[in-house]
C-alpha cells in the first residue's frame, strides 16, 4: 500500500498552495509556516518542497517531532541524525558555528510537537538570519480557547515568516488530483464520485481511498462496492477511525445515529438529535445536505460507522428506539421514512423491543417503506424477507405491488400491474410497463379525461417516452403536453415532458427549437444547493439525452465534463446506486464523444455490471448502442461486440429506436470484423427505419453511413442535400460535404477511416458555422504519433497556449469553461514533466496549421 500513495503517484493540487512561490522565498531567505487540518496535505507538501529543494542543489535539515521528544530538552535536535543540527543545540542567544550568508535551511513537520527548547532556538536563530525554517502546524493546535505557546509563532506575528493556511479541497480539485494520480488511471467515474464524496475535502483520506480502491480493482473486486465496507484495519478505515476520534462526544453520537438512518428529513432529525449538533455535522462536511425543501440528510457512511464503535453499548440503539416509539405514538400524524426502515429491519432482525405493540397499519407502513427502499436499491430478496414480516389485509394494496417488483426483478422481467394504481409510489424506479402505460394513455387521450379513474402524469410520462423509443414522436410530444397540464403536475413532470418534446425534435433535425425547449429544464437539472424537483436519476438521463443529442447533431461533449464531476459527487454523497449507474452510462458517452476507447469500454462494461440488478430505462439501451459504434470505429472491435451483446437484448430490441442505434452500432462492428456485406445490410436496413419514421437527420447519418462503406446509389447525394436544407443546425451540410469528400476521392479508402471522419472525435472538414459548432477540433498531423500520451483535445490546448492565448482565451475560442481549460493544461503538464505552462508551450509547440478566425 505504501508504493501506491508514494510522491511519484500523487502531484500537489490547490490553489491555496504553491511550491514554486514557496520555494523562491525559502531561496531568497525567506522562512514559511504552512497552517492546516489534519489531512490537509501539510506533510506532502513540505515533501515535495523538501524534493525541489535539493534537487536545486540544496542541502535541507530535517527536524523529527514526536510527543515523546517534546518532553525532552532539545530532544528534537538531539534526535535528529544530521551533523548540522548540534550547531543549533547551543542557547539561542549564543552565535552558532552557522554565518549569516550560509543560512541553513531546516524543514519541521508537526512544528506543533516540538520541544520548547528546540522551538526557542530555531526562532532565535531565524531572527538572526542562520536558519530559513518551513513549518508545518496542525490547525488544532491554534484553536481559540487551546493554547500554543511556541516561539514559532512570533515568525509570522513579526513578520520573519510567512504563514499559509491550506484549505480543504474543492470538489473540482479532488477530482484534478485523482485525475493526475497514476494509481487512480484504472478507476471509473463513479467509483472517483464516490472516493471525492468520502474524502470530503481531506487530502489524506483522497489518496488512501484511491489506494484502497485501486488495490479492490486489481484484485478482481468492484472497487465502488468496496468502498461501501472498509476492514478497520486497513490504512483507510485506520484513517477513518483516526477522524471519528477527532470528534466531541456529543457530535459522535449523533453522527452515529444518523449513520442508521440515511435519507431522514432535517426536520425529523432535529426532533430527536440537538439542532446545534446536527448542523455542526454539516458544517464539518461529515454530513451531507442533499437540499431542497425536504433537506434529506446522509451522514458520512464510513465515518458513521467508525463513530459507533466509539459510543457506549446501546446508547445509538437507545436514540433509535426512541425515534421508533415517538414516530408510532404519533399515530401517522408525523411520518419518516428512515426510521420506518430502521423499524422494519429490527423487526426482521427480531431486535425490535416495544413498550406496546404497535398498530397494524402503521407496522404495515413502515414495512412498504422498507421493501420500497430495498427494491430502490437493487435488494429484491431484502424486499421479500420485510414483507413477509407484515400483518395481513384484506384488500391489495402498495405491498402486494412491492412484493410483485421485487418478485419480477428476481425473475428479469418488468413487473405488471395496473399503471394508474398508486403510481406515485413508482417514480423513483420508473416501475410502470410502458405497454400497459400506452395504453391507458391512448385510451386518456381519444376519451378526453372521461375515465372512471383519473390518470397521473407519470403514467403519461411513461407512455410518452415508450412513443418516443418508438419514434412515434407527435405522440410522445402529445402524451408530454398531458403531463404538463395535469393538474398535479410538478417539477420533475415538467423536465421530463420537456425531455420528451427536446429530444423528439433533436433526433429529427431539429437542433435550434430542441435547445430552446432543454433552455427551460436548466432550472431543475442543475444541482444547486436548494433545488426543487429533478431527482439524481432523472437528471442523469436528460444528461444522456442531450450527450446522445449533442453528438448526432456534430457537437462535442466537452462541456459535459463537469456535469459529470458535480451530478457524481450528489449522487455518491447520497449514496444513490442506481444514480451511479446512469454515471457510467453518462461517462461512456462522454468518453466516446471524446475518443478514448479505454475509457468508454471501460464505463459502458461497469454500467452493464451495476445496472444488471436494476430494471433501467430503454435510454440506457440507446446509450450504449452508441458507445459501442464508436468503440467499432476507435478501433476496439471486442469491446464494441461485448456491450453490443449485452445490450441488444429482446426487451429492449422491441424499441424501434433502440433496433436503428443497433442497427448502426452493428454495421460498425460487422465492418471492423471483416464482414462488409453484412454491415451494407445492416446500414440500409437503419436507412429504411429513420425514414419511415419520418427522421430526416438519422436518415442522414445511415445515406453517409452507406456511402462511407462504398455502397453509394444514384439517390443518395440527392437525398443528403435534401435533407442538409431542412434540418436546423450545420449537421446536415457536414455529413454531405463528408460524403462529397468520399464520393471525389479526397476521403481515406478504408471504409473504417471513413466512418471515422463522421465521429464525435474528429476534425470537421468544412468550414464556416460547422466547425463552430464541434468547437474548432484540431487534429494531430497525419502520420503523426501522440507519444507523449496527451488527448487530442490537451494537445489543442496546450498549442494554444504555445502561441500565447490566455486560458480565458482559449476558453472562448474553443466554446469551453476556464475551468476546463485550466483542468486540461494541469493535466497536459503532468504528463510531460513540463513545471510550468511556458515549458509547457516549449515541449509541444504551437501548431502547424494557422489558427481559425
Amino acid at each position: 500500500m505504501e508504493s501506491a500513495n508514494t510522491a511519484a503517484a500523487w502531484v500537489v493540487v490547490g490553489a491555496d498552495r504553491d511550491p514554486d512561490t514557496m520555494c523562491a522565498r525559502i531561496r531568497a531567505g525567506g522562512s514559511v509556516v504552512v497552517v492546516g487540518t489534519p489531512g490537509s496535505g501539510r506533510s506532502f507538501l513540505l515533501d515535495h518542497i523538501r524534493t525541489a529543494l535539493e534537487r536545486d542543489g540544496h542541502a535541507p535539515l530535517v527536524i523529527r517531532t514526536g510527543r515523546t521528544l517534546s518532553s525532552v530538552p532539545f530532544g528534537c535536535l538531539e534526535a535528529a541524525p544530521d551533523t548540522r543540527a548540534a550547531d543549533l543545540r547551543e542557547a539561542p542567544d549564543r552565535p552558532s558555528g552557522l554565518t549569516d550568508t550560509d543560512p541553513v535551511i531546516v524543514i519541521v513537520d508537526d512544528a506543533d510537537l516540538l520541544d520548547s527548547d528546540t522551538a526557542r532556538s530555531l526562532t532565535a536563530r531565524a531572527y538572526r538570519k542562520e536558519v530559513v525554517i518551513l513549518a508545518a502546524i496542525a490547525a488544532g493546535s491554534l484553536r481559540l480557547g487551546e493554547s500554543f505557546d511556541s516561539p514559532l509563532a512570533d515568525l509570522w506575528a513579526h513578520g520573519i515568516a510567512q504563514r499559509i493556511d491550506l484549505r480543504d479541497l474543492t470538489v473540482d480539485e479532488a477530482f484534478d488530483l485523482i485525475d493526475a494520480s497514476t494509481t487512480a488511471r484504472p478507476l471509473d467515474k463513479a467509483t472517483r464520485a464516490k472516493i471525492v464524496s468520502l474524502a470530503g475535502g481531506s487530502r489524506a483520506l483522497l489518496t488512501e481511498a484511491v489506494s484502497y480502491a485501486a488495490q479492490a480493482r486489481d484484485a478482481g473486486r468492484d472497487p465502488l462496492t468496496c468502498l461501501r465496507e472498509v476492514p478497520p484495519t486497513s490504512r483507510f478505515g485506520e484513517l477513518l477511525i483516526a477522524r471519528a476520534a477527532e470528534l466531541s462526544g456529543p457530535h459522535t453520537e449523533v453522527l452515529a445515529t444518523l449513520g442508521r438512518v440515511a435519507g431522514i428529513e432535517f426536520v425529523d432529525a432535529i426532533r430527536f438529535l440537538p439542532e446545534d449538533d446536527v448542523e455542526e455535522l454539516i458544517s464539518l462536511g461529515l454530513v451531507f445536505d442533499a437540499g431542497a425543501p425536504s433537506r434529506h440528510l446522509f451522514a458520512h457512511p464510513l465515518i458513521a460507522r467508525a463513530a459507533s464503535r466509539r459510543c457506549r453499548v446501546g446508547e445509538v440503539r437507545a436514540r433509535l428506539d426512541l425515534m421508533i416509539r415517538r414516530m408510532l405514538d404519533a399515530g401517522g400524524s408525523w411520518w419518516s421514512e428512515a426510521i420506518a426502515c430502521e423499524l422494519a429491519r429490527r423487526r426482521h432482525r427480531g431486535d425490535l423491543e416495544l413498550e406496546s405493540p404497535p398498530r397494524e397499519d402503521l407496522l404495515r407502513r413502515a414495512i412498504v417503506d422498507a421493501a420500497r427502499a430495498a427494491n430502490d436499491d437493487a435488494q429484491p430478496a431484502v424486499a421479500i424477507a420485510y414483507a413477509a414480516t407484515a400483518p395481513p389485509v384484506e384488500r391489495p394494496d402498495h405491498l402486494d405491488i412491492e412484493v410483485q417488483h421485487a418478485s419480477a426483478l428476481l425473475e428479469g422481467h418488468p413487473s405488471r400491474h395496473a399503471v394508474d394504481a398508486f403510481s406515485t409510489s413508482f417514480r423513483r424506479e420508473r416501475r410502470l410497463d410502458p405497454d400497459a402505460a400506452g395504453v391507458a394513455a391512448e385510451c386518456a387521450i381519444q376519451q378526453r379525461g372521461r375515465l372512471s379513474r383519473p390518470l397521473s402524469p407519470l403514467v403519461l410520462l411513461t407512455a410518452a417516452n415508450a412513443a418516443l423509443l418508438d419514434m412515434r414522436w407527435s405522440i410522445a410530444e402529445a402524451y408530454a403536453r398531458c403531463a404538463t397540464e395535469h393538474p398535479t403536475s410538478d417539477a420533475t413532470s415538467a423536465k421530463e415532458s420537456a425531455f420528451v418534446r427536446a429530444m423528439s425534435l433533436c433526433v429529427r433535425g431539429r437542433l435550434d427549437r430542441a435547445s430552446q425547449v432543454l433552455a427551460g429544464t436548466d432550472a431543475v437539472t442543475t444541482t444547486t444547493p436548494r433545488q426543487e424537483g429533478a431527482d439524481a436519476v432523472g437528471r442523469l438521463i436528460v444528461l444522456c439525452g442531450r450527450a446522445l443529442g449533442m453528438q448526432v447533431n456534430g457537437i462535442e461533449v466537452e462541456s459535459m465534463r463537469d456535469r459529470l464531476r458535480r451530478e457524481g459527487v450528489r449522487a455518491a454523497a447520497a449514496d444513490d446506486r442506481l444514480a451511479l449507474v446512469w454515471l457510467n452510462h453518462l461517462a461512456a458517452l462522454v468518453f466516446a464523444g471524446l475518443g478514448d476507447a479505454g475509457g468508454a469500454a471501460r464505463e459502458a462494461r461497469l454500467a452493464l455490471i451495476r445496472g444488471a440488478s436494476f430494471r433501467l430505462s430503454p435510454w440506457s439501451s440507446v446509450t450504449l448502442m452508441y458507445v459501442a459504434r464508436a468503440l467499432a470505429l476507435l478501433g476496439d472491435t471486442s469491446a464494441a461486440r461485448e456491450i453490443w451483446d449485452a445490450t441488444a437484448t429482446p426487451s429492449a430490441m422491441r424499441f424501434t429506436l433502440v433496433r436503428h442505434a443497433a442497427l448502426m452500432a452493428e454495421a460498425g462492428i460487422l465492418e471492423a470484423e471483416g464482414r462488409h456485406q453484412d454491415a451494407v445490410t445492416r446500414t440500409r436496413a437503419a436507412v429504411a427505419l429513420a425514414e419511415l419514421a419520418g427522421t430526416p437527420l438519422l436518415t442522414a447519418w445511415g445515406v453517409y453511413q452507406a456511402v462511407a462503406l462504398g455502397d453509394r446509389t444514384e439517390n443518395d447525394m440527392t437525398r443528403l442535400s435534401a435533407i442538409a436544407i431542412t434540418i436546423e443546425g450545420e449537421m446536415g451540410e457536414t455529413l454531405r460535404t463528408w460524403a462529397q469528400q468520399i464520393t471525389s476521392g479526397a476521403a481515406p479508402d478504408s471504409p473504417l477511416d471513413r466512418l471515422r471522419l463522421a465521429g464525435p472525435w474528429a476534425a470537421p472538414l468544412v468550414p464556416g458555422p460547422a466547425r463552430r459548432a464541434r468547437g474548432h477540433a484540431i487534429p494531430l498531423p497525419p502520420g503523426t504519433e501522440n507519444d507523449t500520451g496527451l488527448t487530442r483535445r490537451e494537445r489543442e490546448i496546450a498549442q494554444l497556449a504555445a502561441e500565447g492565448m490566455n486560458n480565458r482565451e482559449i476558453a472562448e475560442h474553443l466554446y469551453l469553461s476556464v475551468r476546463t481549460v485550466e483542468s486540461h493544461v494541469y493535466q497536459a503538464r503532468m504528463k510531460v514533466g513540463a513545471r510550468s505552462r511556458r515549458e509547457l508551450g516549449r515541449m509541444i509547440g504551437p501548431r502547424q496549421t494557422r489558427r481559425t478566425a
